[in-house]
């Protein structure tokens, strides 16, 4: 969608099939996804009449775009920047992920995705500082607070034997 309000506005917008899903979605330059004009079988043996529609996508906790793609009652859920890189970029070193080349994970528009390897991918996300290391307390495998920390600095400088302090923390010294 930041794809239509940005630069990329005076493009021309073309629509593919979904690679696995053709004739049910198509995904477009410009970073949307629509269903499919369709008719389709309902449970009485009735049809059904579906018509095209603009998908609104999710969006994950890490901030990608993705969709559940439904076909023969199965659904898959796929990000949309893959979506759109699978239809509108060339991959011929076959490389495994798709890479937003400003950062943004929402603008899925063609002309900011690239595949790169996952050694380059984590290049970039480091050098545009969009990745984060977390420390201190935030950090999963944390076992002291940031005010454990320092109460452990104040009873070392008062002397206390480094064994009973990590005795007292269940810590190793």
């Amino acid at each position: 969608i930041r794809c239509l309000l940005m630069k990329d506005i005076t493009m021309q917008e073309q629509w593919l099939p979904v690679d696995g899903f053709e004739g049910i979605y198509e995904v477009s330059n410009l970073g949307r996804l629509k269903s499919c004009a369709r008719a389709r079988k309902t449970k009485g043996n009735g049809v059904a009449y579906l018509p095209e529609r603009i998908r609104i996508p999710n969006v994950k906790r890490e901030g990608y775009a993705f969709f559940s793609l439904y076909k023969e009652a199965k659904y898959k859920v796929m990000y949309l920047h893959r979506i759109v890189a699978i239809a509108f970029i060339e991959n011929p070193l076959n490389l495994p992920q798709v890479n937003h080349i400003d950062g943004d994970k929402l603008n899925n528009c063609a002309s900011n995705l690239e595949w790169l390897s996952a050694s380059d991918n984590c290049r970039h996300a480091i050098e545009e500082k969009l990745y984060v290391t977390a420390k201190g307390e935030s950090a999963g495998n944390a076992v002291l607070t940031e005010a454990d920390v320092l109460e452990i600095r104040r009873l070392a400088a008062a002397g206390v034997m480094q064994k009973d302090i990590a005795k007292n923390y269940s810590v190793k010294r």
